[in-house]
């Protein structure tokens, strides 16, 4: 767990990262099943952990999830950045809530199916380009995966199921998995002072494309 303060820093953020291991030993199928669920988990403002922790709770301004394969070990990242006058301590317990409660009873079917709709147009959009295109089959030859695989990457997406993302999610996310904490706060302030009511510093987390198209 990393607490940093640091003059120049606007707004306080927190941020969870999962080691997930490199997909010779993970599972191909099971990294896919597991990109789709963590879209499907806070890939967007309609995805649960958005809208429990922005839109319900209003603890947070923004939170989100994603998952970043690599040749070796991926990182599966949470993040949140707490709302005024809510301190990093209470954006984490109730990230940590909204974390235990959809690790139990999963995302919704129209939840997950929404999900998979927009990484396969994302897919779709950005074929059209033809540097969009060369860099994820780049991307993807770089981290081992297969041409044919990649070519045939929609028909996998269309067919994981909700019970295989979320036994990719659990598999990560367990109780018994390592986790890195990060949070980044503005000067002189304490992860249980309240956030100052300035703009929350943007997190931009990679594109919903997915790990392989």
């Amino acid at each position: 767990r990393l607490v940093q303060d640091a003059a120049g820093v606007a707004s306080p953020s927190w941020r969870r990262s999962w080691l997930v291991p490199r997909a010779e030993v993970f599972g191909r199928d099971r990294e896919e099943a597991l990109d789709l669920m963590t879209f499907a988990m806070g890939g967007s403002s309609t995805s649960p952990l958005y809208r429990r922790l922005v839109v319900d709770e209003g603890v947070a301004v923004q939170a989100g999830a994603y998952y970043a394969g690599a040749r070796d070990e991926g990182q599966l990242m949470v993040y949140a950045a707490p709302a005024p006058g809510v301190s990093i301590t209470r954006l984490e317990a109730a990230v940590g809530r909204a974390l235990a409660d959809i690790l139990k009873q999963g995302v919704a079917p129209d939840v997950l199916e929404r999900a998979r709709t927009r990484m396969l147009a994302d897919a779709v959009y950005a074929r059209d380009s033809v540097s969009s295109t060369a860099n994820m089959v780049g991307a993807a030859l770089a981290t081992g995966e297969a041409l044919e695989r990649i070519e045939t990457w929609p028909q996998r997406v269309a067919a994981i199921t909700g019970d295989q993302g979320m036994e990719a999610l659990r598999a990560v996310m367990g109780p018994d998995q390592g986790t890195a904490t990060g949070v980044l706060l503005p000067e002189g302030l304490g992860v249980d002072d309240p956030a100052p009511a300035v703009a929350a510093t943007a997190v931009t987390p990679p594109s919903s494309e997915g790990t392989v198209h």
